[in-house]
Order: structure tokens, then sequence, then C-alpha cells
């Protein structure tokens, strides 16, 4: 579940990027349904429809990693620190979810007190254990 929760966090958080390289790599039958408009992806503007899109994306991604933070409990305390990736992914959809599932906000991508929350939470889940 860790690795499908994280590489999803990781799809949605990179639209921005893949956008610049006319890349849209949300999948297909979701986009179509929402009737999403690759112009307006590969050109950076946040829909209405892209939003649904994330937004289920999104869901998905927070229910494998919630699935994970479950097993956290039952892993022996050697292999919890396995379990840190969990932390910025969650972080991700988190914002992203203030953020109305807009991937293009600007205050998702260059938030430096995010940063230093972000790398805080993970030095205190690797000192305390929990994720």
């Amino acid at each position: 579940h860790m690795g499908k929760g994280v590489g999803l966090a990781l799809l949605l958080k990179s639209i921005p990027q893949d956008a610049l390289k006319d890349k849209v790599l949300l999948p297909s039958d979701l986009c179509r349904d929402a009737k999403v408009n690759y112009g307006s992806v590969t050109a950076g503007y946040n829909s209405d429809e892209l939003s649904e899109v994330v937004y289920r994306v999104a869901t998905r991604a927070k229910h494998h990693l919630d699935e994970s933070r479950r097993a956290h409990n039952s892993l022996c305390g050697d292999a919890k620190p396995f379990l840190l990736p969990l932390i910025p992914a969650l972080r991700y959809l988190e914002r992203l979810e203030r953020a109305e599932f807009a991937p293009f906000t600007q205050s998702l991508h260059d938030d430096a007190l995010s940063d230093l929350k972000l790398k805080f939470s993970v030095a205190w889940g690797n000192f305390s254990g929990k994720v």
C-alpha cells in the first residue's frame, strides 16, 4: 500500500513539471470522464474538471497511505523507519486538499515553511517511531 500511495502522491505533485514537458500522466479514463482539456493542463491552468480528477487520484492515494499507517502499529521497532516516506506524501496531500485539489496553485510548490515543517516531521517520526 505504501508504494501505491506514495507513487500516486508523487504523480499528483509532478503535474506542473509534466505539463512543462507537454505531458499529462493522469489516468486517461478519469480525464475523459471529467472532460479534462489537455491543452489547458499543459498550459498550466487549473480547472474544475482537472480538480475533479486530482481529487479522485488523491482520494485513492490517501486510502493506500492510511492502510500503510494502520500496518505501522504491527511492525517491530526496527522496521518502522521504512515507513517514513509516508510523511511527505501525507503532507503534500493535505496541502493539495487545502488548495482545493488545484495542482497549479503556487503555494503547493514553493513554500519554505512547509519544507521546514516536513523536515521536522520526518525527524520526529524517526525519533518517536510514529508516522
